[in-house]
């Protein structure tokens, strides 16, 4: 995967994965050493490339993908980021309702996000990445 996204040779990279990966009893120590293997060829073969890794969204209450462990997963997931020197963006402030679960208006099924939650999401980056290209 990461020599598919290395020919593109862009200037920025967001990178969102994981949530698939509790689903599929990985454990969580599995999950951080794919980020490693990810983060540390891409690092290799496009240096120059900025890289930021976002956080996994809230769900609902999922019974394979539980809130705290999404929640102990990003902190790791923010350790490793920084250790590869790329930047972590936590969207879990613009995703989860006072519960901490994503809300209904954002995914209908606790876990795929609506056509508000791709809005909502799409916004966010879209400042997220202007501010990235006016620190150049």
């Amino acid at each position: 995967m990461t020599k598919d996204v290395a020919n593109f040779r862009t200037e920025f990279l967001f990178i969102l994965i994981g949530i698939n990966d509790m689903a599929g009893l990985f454990t969580n120590e599995k999950i951080i050493e794919n980020y490693e293997k990810i983060l540390k060829n891409l690092k290799q073969q496009i240096p120059s490339t900025k890289i930021t890794v976002q956080s996994i969204l809230p769900t609902r209450g999922l019974e394979n993908r539980p809130i705290p462990r999404i929640r102990l997963l990003n902190s790791m997931i923010e350790a490793v980021a920084k250790k590869h020197g790329a930047d972590y963006l936590d969207l879990t402030p613009t995703f989860a309702g006072p519960d901490g679960c994503i809300p209904e208006t954002l995914s209908e099924d606790g876990l795929h996000l609506t056509e508000d939650g791709y809005t909502l999401w799409a916004a966010y980056l879209r400042k997220v990445f202007a501010e990235c290209v006016s620190q150049q």
